[in-house]
């Protein structure tokens, strides 16, 4: 799928370790270079959020690659930018993630540092991004029909699934994900895509809602 990477790093031990713990990996690997005033500056502009900046050499290229503190003791990739040209495609964005992700696990495996590091999966199948077995069931019942007649029945099946992920789901969905499986994996157009998922989107709230008058 035309998806982005995303890499997420968490110690036990809070966010000042894990600082530590990237500086040394930049200070250690070679190709990875922690960038400190560029990490500062990052920080420096997201308001109670650290930050961390590394640059990335292959070859001729560099690349920056941004990570963010999500809470205590987890930061994620959040950006990766070129030093030389204004933008880079999806595919050179996840090499450069899945380099990064690959160097980190083997120095941290290495040095016995103990943080957690995982990769999401770019293309991932629809267990993965609907983990909820009932709820899956529900929207393959209506992928496999004629999802886009608009016809009652079809709308219906669509009004179930949107049912199931409320009662059901205990992860929240990825709709991004879905949108790129429909997508990709239906060949579904833009419309169909918005169509859909408005449904889904405003069903959901209408739910919602519904419980706080409960």
């Amino acid at each position: 799928m035309n998806i982005y990477a995303e890499v997420d790093i968490k110690s036990a031990h809070g966010t000042e370790y894990l600082i530590t713990a990237l500086r040394n990996f930049g200070c250690s690997v070679n190709e990875w270079d922690f960038d400190e005033d560029k990490s500062q500056v990052y920080s420096s502009n997201l308001p109670d959020i650290k930050a961390c900046v590394f640059i990335y050499t292959s070859g001729e290229s560099k690349l920056g690659i941004a990570l963010c503190e999500v809470k205590e003791g987890y930061f994620r990739i959040v950006n990766v930018t070129s030093e030389s040209v204004g933008s880079i495609s999806i595919d050179e964005y996840n090499q450069a993630v899945t380099a990064f992700f690959n160097a980190l696990k083997i120095w941290n495996k290495s040095n016995e540092i103990g943080l957690r590091v995982k990769i999401s999966n770019t293309d991932p199948d629809l267990h993965e991004i609907i983990t909820s077995p009932l709820a899956r069931k529900a929207f393959e019942t209506y992928l496999n029909n004629y999802p886009l007649s608009g016809h009652p029945a079809d709308v219906s099946r669509l009004d179930q699934f949107i049912c199931s992920i409320a009662r059901y789901s205990r992860k929240e969905i990825n709709w991004e994900y879905l949108k790129y499986y429909v997508q990709e994996r239906e060949k579904w157009t833009d419309d169909n895509i918005e169509s859909c998922f408005n449904r889904i989107f405003i069903g959901l709230e209408v739910i919602a809602e519904y419980r706080k008058l409960r």
